[in-house]
């Protein structure tokens, strides 16, 4: 795997149109988005990469999420 990471900065304020620019920018074989409320675990890039490698048909892959309080620790949501 390679650490090859490209910081794009849009003065759009739409998210739609962001997305759209760093798209045309990407050029590796994975996109993962990171937005800025996001915690990503240690190992999740390595994790998600090797879902892809492991599965040459994949397309998408979205995995569960965890909510996490102020304190860092994860929260229960009411049912």
């Amino acid at each position: 795997m390679r650490n090859k990471w490209k910081f794009i900065y849009s003065k759009n304020k739409w998210i739609g149109p962001k997305v759209l620019e760093a798209l045309k920018e990407s050029t590796g074989e994975v996109i993962v988005f990171l937005k800025d409320d996001d915690l990503f675990e240690q190992n999740k890039l390595k994790t998600i990469y090797n879902i892809f490698k492991e599965n040459s048909n994949l397309g998408f892959y979205r995995h569960k999420v965890k909510i996490i309080n102020e304190y860092g620790r994860e929260a229960k949501l009411p049912k």
